[in-house]
Parts: structure tokens; sequence; C-alpha cells
């Protein structure tokens, strides 16, 4: 805490050689630009610390997103040849049903009441 020690024996010695009488309206005023000044770069190095926290963060997120765009990926990889597989399957058995079926497919609300040719 070198830097308080220099402050106080600059005030110290301001006061105790008497460079100023009693109000010590300098003083005052030397001190509150040095608050000023001291909060503004305190200010400033909290700024700069927050937008480099942010590009951290902002690096990290895009890594994660990566990563789960790779991991989503791979399982659609694994699952779209058995999602293919099944497709070709039911396919298969509309085709057959409708080979085995001698009406054509009905539509609307009298779908519902054709008769059933196949056998229960």
């Amino acid at each position: 805490m070198w830097c308080v020690d220099i402050h106080m024996i600059w005030f110290g010695c301001w006061i105790g050689f008497g460079v100023e009488n009693h109000p010590y309206g300098l003083l005052r005023k030397i001190v509150s630009v040095e608050a000023i000044f001291l909060s503004t770069f305190v200010m400033i190095g909290k700024s700069q610390t927050d937008a480099k926290r942010h590009a951290i963060a902002d690096q990290q997120r895009q890594t994660v997103e990566e990563q789960e765009d790779a991991v989503t990926t791979a399982r659609s990889a694994e699952v779209e040849p058995a999602l293919h597989e099944a497709s070709q399957t039911q396919s298969r058995a509309r085709a057959r049903n409708r080979r085995s079926d001698p009406l054509p497919p009905l539509t609307g609300p009298s779908a519902s009441a054709r008769p059933s040719t196949r056998p229960s």
C-alpha cells in the first residue's frame, strides 16, 4: 500500500509545513480532483475487465454450441439409416395392402362407413 503511504506523507507535509492556512481550500480541490480521476480509472478498468469476461463467455458458448452441433449430427447419422429402413418397410406394407384391397381408399366422412373386405 505504498500509494496510501505516499499520500499520508504528502498531506502531512502540506499541513505540517504550513503550505496553506487552515481551511486548506487548495488541498481540498487537489484531493477532490484526485478522487475524480481515481474513480474514473477504476470504472474504466472494471469496464475493460467486463469486456474480457464477455469475450471469454462468448467463446465458451460458441465452443459448447459447436460440440452440441457435432453430437446432434452424429446422432442424426446414426438414426437416419434406421428411419430410412422403417420407411421402406412401411412403404412395402402399404403396397401389399393396396394390392389386396379391391376398393380404392375413401376420404371424408364416408370413409368410416366403408365395409371391410379383409377377413378378420
